[in-house]
């Protein structure tokens, strides 16, 4: 019977996503302060390019980026438009987009179901 090393998911996918976040602030678009809206498909493009991070990292650090309050204010903008790797505007933020980012960012009370 072999043993099986003991291995913390928790810690190697931090690790993963602190990787892969040095390598994606080689993008001009992640150096970007404030955050700005992403183009969609970004995740597929990235994985395009060679890379030496996992990406099960890339991924997680796309989820932490995109969840962020400042993301999501940066999609709510009026008129805001999604970016590409280097930087550019390739196109508008849609309106359901631009709404439910607004929906994250001041999340209305729920009513309960008896109410």
């Amino acid at each position: 019977m072999s043993v099986i090393p003991f291995t913390n998911k928790d810690e190697d996918l931090n690790k993963a996503t602190k990787d892969a976040g040095e390598w994606l602030k080689s993008f001009p678009v992640f150096r970007k302060v404030p955050p700005v809206p992403l183009m969609l498909g970004i995740y597929e493009v990235l994985l395009s390019y060679p890379h030496m991070v996992s990406p099960a990292g890339i991924k997680n650090f796309l989820k932490e980026f995109c969840t962020s309050k400042t993301y999501h204010i940066a999609v709510a903008a009026p008129g805001s438009m999604r970016h590409n790797l280097d930087g550019n505007p390739v196109s508008q933020v849609s309106d359901t987009d631009r709404f439910y980012a607004q929906d994250q960012i001041d999340p209305k009370p729920q009513k309960k179901f008896w109410e």
